[in-house]
Order: C-alpha cells, then structure tokens, then sequence
C-alpha cells in the first residue's frame, strides 16, 4: 500500500521549496547510501539547505541496506539523537 502510494506521488510531488526548507528548526539527518535510489547530489542539495543538517553517505549501501548494515545505521542515528 505504501509503495504504491508512492508511486502515485512520486510523479507529481515537485518537492518542498528551498525557502520553505530553511525555515525547519528541527535537526534533519538526510542518510542515503551511494547506490541508493535518491542521488548523492540530490541529497548534498537538501543538506546545504537545512540550516540544522547533516549527511551521512554510506559506501556500497541502498535502500534495503538498512538490514545488513543496521549497525551503521544505528551508530549514527545515536549519534545525531545524541547531539542534539
């Protein structure tokens, strides 16, 4: 069900303006992995915007990596529920 609500959004969702990004107080941790669906680009965009951002590119990862390698991926949401 939400895949397939995804793809129903996907092609119309133009995105959130950047205007409207720089205003989020909140911390956001943008966290992809380079053989991911979303390009690292794309990501270092939306990180550049977020005045609170952070990036965490992981090597050799995508989108179901996030089981193999819940390790990483749990470091590092510690660490950034820590720091902030």
């Amino acid at each position: 069900m939400l895949i397939e609500k995804a793809r129903q959004w996907g092609p119309v969702f133009g995105g959130w303006p950047d205007a409207e990004m720089r205003l989020l107080e909140a911390p956001l941790m943008v966290m992809l992995g380079n053989n991911d669906f979303v390009r690292p680009e794309h990501a270092l965009q939306l990180f550049k915007v977020v005045p609170s951002g952070r990036i965490s590119i992981l090597p050799v990862i995508d989108q179901s990596s996030t089981v193999t390698r819940s390790d990483w991926v749990t470091a590092m949401r510690v660490d950034f529920f820590d720091a902030a």
